[in-house]
């Protein structure tokens, strides 16, 4: 090792390095100019003493190259283009020994190309010829050792040694070569990968993505493909592959036998054609290639899972798309295999729990009428599966059911099994298209609304009968019995929250298909002011809770216009055909849907489009009336009585007759303004048979009679001694519950519970409630209840039945009915006993 100083010396003897040389080739030349053995040349210069061969043209660090670039006289930096540092991270450099050109030996003096180290380098393009891997003397790689470096020799002779004692010396610029044609695909290949490493930045670390697809394509295609395949590669490249098994012909005056360069440059060429930039040619060869193959799946067989990992997006996306025609109807939606975007499945948990936040549990209306073919399928449940679809792209492959079972836990793998089969059967392919694209604007934009939220938070029951008397009176409509408010809460919860009510864990869920229809009737018969009423009655219970979104929200519909889809779009539909055909002339919906070419779901949207008007009232119906007081309410005020009333000194009668108005009426809103009644009011007529009838016959209390006249208790019950009218014991045993039986046809079990007690129906109501819930604790949460009042209750009812009626929950399992316990809720289930628990509600 020389000093410091003269190591700081500029050599005195320089040698040019040529474009393209490797650093130990442009040492060899160095060393002999300098009449030097390498190994004392990089001592001079201060290069430690290699390992290996490939350690004299990589791993240098940057500080000895630039030394060695001041003692040659190089501009800075020249070095860093004659090491393979950056090929060594993808693995391309070949470790043992390298190829070579003999025409560029002969010409260059002996120089050494970097390139030729390449593994992928396999054809020299300006003399058309495969490169030789070997000595034709001594049979190995040249370059393969270090001994040489302790000699001067001759330029472009094999360094290997030969024996213990001798190098081998042959003059490679003499090797036999095997010459291409110019059109040879062989050498098109060559001059593709030439021009792909011109690409890379000699200070760049990683080579571009495509070096690291080939990589790994062509050494798959290297076991993997068949003679078929090379077919149109030329005589070399086939004559290399039926040869790939036997040993090399060493014959003298044979053809020169290259079969690693041969069949590195067949596999190269091939994977270059997998990689082009012609898409649909690279998937229909790769598609072909599969199939010769045999097996189908999306990974390739022969293909580990380590490298089809270190695949790049746009190959894996092309070999998915390849596969795509054979693989299962999930497959191609968790792969994404119809979408350009195609890759292997990697959502994470995070990503999963966010997309199902967004996603109701029955498909947004508008994209239903999109996706929902015209006939073949039941909307409810199409839109139920298609939204659980939505977890699927990028999904692991789970268990179906562990997948949707976070949007839907009564789904199968079955329900969504049948459902994508029959729309593939029927050519619908484009759905599980438009999935894949609603999954993926989920996970890149997300959703205004957490409807996995609101359905935690939102209690089922949102209005109340009074609340929805109320809004029907102001929207001038009729508020119908228990069951238009039943249906006016299932609206309400549905367009909060998105839930399916056909899941029967849900407290307002259907009971039959019957009881969806008429649910689907009433929605489709609302008028506008209803509609826009619970609208605005939903808004306020978001406000209420402080959540800041949108009442409603669906992606937007332009995701997919490009999309042959099955539905129509939901403006495309004549709005005045709609109302003439359903509104006026009263035709069934499916009716009017056929003849309009679509969906029930199409039409129904549109109807919440047309405005409707509410009907004309007359003045005996609840809607008018209560118009008709609201109207008396705004002119009969605390102002108005106390001029007219007690300063003008006039009768309730006279106010009556100039204002129009009932008597009745006049007077009880005087009342409700705080107005001191000083005039006596005429007798409430009541008709003895009636009274009879309902304090007698029917057991009703003096206080629910006087309720109905809307008078005082004591009017009753004078009125009644006045009639002669025997009065009941006073006490609890008077009160009508306790003296009612009910029709022998009702379940013996129900019977046991309400006749002879108090409060048995509301124990029924209470029980048919908390069997819904996982726990008795939950239960009682939602029922506004303490815990214990409500054990006590369920062993009020089993004590009066005479049998368990439920088991209780556990760490393992959630609270549910024994066989009798189910009976019985079956039991609650008939209309007329649910018109019973309905009535004991209100009271």
């Amino acid at each position: 090792m020389t000093s410091t100083a003269a190591r700081r010396r500029t050599l005195p003897i320089r040698v040019p390095i040529l474009p393209g040389e490797s650093l130990d080739s442009w040492l060899d030349a160095l060393a002999r100019r300098n009449h030097l053995p390498v190994s004392k040349l990089l001592v001079e210069l201060g290069i430690r003493t290699p390992r290996t061969p490939v350690d004299l043209a990589a791993r240098i660090p940057a500080a000895v190259l630039r030394h060695v670039e001041i003692r040659a006289g190089l501009p800075a930096g020249r070095l860093d283009a004659a090491i393979l540092d950056r090929f060594l991270p993808a693995g391309w450099v070949n470790l043992h020994g390298s190829r070579y050109c003999p025409a560029c030996l002969a010409e260059s003096d002996g120089r050494w190309a970097l390139h030729w180290r390449l593994t992928w380098t396999f054809a020299c393009t300006t003399h058309r010829l495969l490169l030789p891997a070997s000595c034709p003397a001594c049979r190995y790689p040249p370059r393969n050792g270090l001994a040489a470096t302790r000699r001067i020799l001759p330029p472009g002779t094999c360094p290997n040694r030969r024996g213990a004692a001798r190098f081998c010396g042959t003059d490679l610029r003499a090797a036999g070569t095997v010459l291409l044609t110019d059109d040879d695909p062989l050498l098109g290949g060559q001059r593709r990968i030439d021009s792909l490493l011109a690409s890379v930045e000699p200070a760049s670390p990683d080579l571009p993505a495509v070096f690291a697809d080939l990589h790994i394509v062509a050494g798959w295609l290297l076991h993997h493909a068949t003679e078929q395949d090379v077919a149109d590669l030329g005589p070399h490249a086939r004559h290399a592959w039926q040869t790939r098994h036997q040993p090399a012909d060493d014959e003298p005056g044979g053809i020169p036998a290259f079969p690693d360069t041969a069949l590195i440059g067949t596999s190269v060429t091939l994977a270059l054609a997998l990689l082009s930039d012609d898409e649909t040619d690279a998937v229909g060869r790769l598609r072909a290639l599969l199939a010769r193959a045999g097996r189908r799946r999306t990974r390739p067989s022969g293909m580990s899972q380590p490298q089809w990992r270190r695949l790049s997006p746009p190959i894996h996306a092309r070999f998915l798309h390849a596969a795509d025609p054979e693989l299962g109807n999930t497959d191609r939606i968790r792969y994404r295999s119809c979408l350009p975007t195609a890759r292997p499945p990697d959502l994470d948990p995070d990503m999963l729990d966010r997309r199902t936040r967004g996603i109701p549990q029955l498909l947004w209306p508008e994209w239903t009428v999109r996706l929902l073919p015209a006939d073949g399928f039941t909307s409810h449940a199409f839109r139920a599966v298609i939204a659980a679809c939505l977890l699927l792209p990028g999904d692991p492959a789970h268990p179906l059911h562990q997948v949707t079972g976070r949007l839907h836990p009564y789904l199968t793998g079955q329900h969504i099994t049948l459902t994508l089969r029959e729309l593939a059967a029927r050519g619908h392919q484009s759905v599980s298209t438009a999935i894949c694209l609603l999954a993926d604007y989920l996970d890149d934009h997300g959703s205004p609304v957490d409807y996995q939220r609101r359905r935690a938070a939102i209690p089922p029951i949102l209005i109340d009968e009074e609340q929805w008397r109320q809004l029907c009176f102001r929207a001038g409509a009729h508020p119908g019995e228990d069951r238009r408010l039943l249906d006016a809460q299932r609206q309400l919860y549905q367009l909060l929250t998105g839930a399916d009510l056909d899941d029967p864990a849900r407290t307002l869920a259907f009971r039959s298909s019957a009881d969806r229809s008429a649910y689907l009737a009433f929605a489709t018969s609302l008028t506008s002011g209803v509609r826009d009423g619970l609208a605005k009655h939903a808004a306020g219970h978001l406000r209420r809770r402080r959540i800041t979104e949108p009442l409603t929200w669906h992606p937007p519909l332009d995701l997919v216009a490009h999309l042959p889809l099955p539905g129509r779009e939901p403006d495309d539909i004549d709005l005045d055909a709609v109302y003439q055909l359903t509104l006026v002339e009263g035709h069934p919906l499916g009716t009017v849907a056929a003849q309009l070419n679509t969906t029930i779901d199409h039409l129904r949207l549109a109807l919440d489009r047309i405005p409707r008007p509410p009907r004309d009232w007359s003045a005996v119906t609840p809607p008018a009336a209560w118009q008709h007081r609201q109207r008396a309410r705004s002119l009969l005020t605390r102002t108005f009585f106390d001029r007219e009333y007690t300063a003008a000194g006039k009768t309730l009668t006279q106010i009556a007759d100039e204002t129009g108005y009932d008597r009745r009426l006049v007077g009880q809103l005087a009342r409700e303004a705080g107005i001191i009644i000083t005039h006596l009011c005429e007798p409430v007529p009541i008709d003895e048979g009636w009274l009879r009838q309902q304090y007698l016959e029917r057991k009703r209390s003096y206080t629910d009679i006087a309720a109905e006249l809307g008078v005082l208790d004591m009017t009753v019950i004078e009125r009644a001694r006045r009639y002669g009218i025997p009065s009941r014991p006073p006490g609890v045993t008077s009160r009508p519950e306790l003296l009612h039986t009910l029709d022998p046809t009702i379940p013996a079990d129900v019977r046991r519970v309400v006749e002879g007690g108090l409060a048995g129906w509301q124990r029924l109501h209470r029980f048919q409630i908390a069997m819904a819930f996982p726990t008795i604790n939950a239960a009682a949460d939602h029922l506004g209840a303490h815990q214990a009042a409500l054990v006590r209750q369920f062993q009020r009812l089993e004590r009066d039945i005479g049998a368990p009626l439920f088991h209780r929950a556990t760490p393992a399992r959630s609270l549910r009915p024994t066989p009798r316990g189910q009976a019985l809720l079956h039991a609650l289930t008939r209309p007329d006993i649910y018109a019973h628990l309905m009535n004991s509600k209100k009271k």
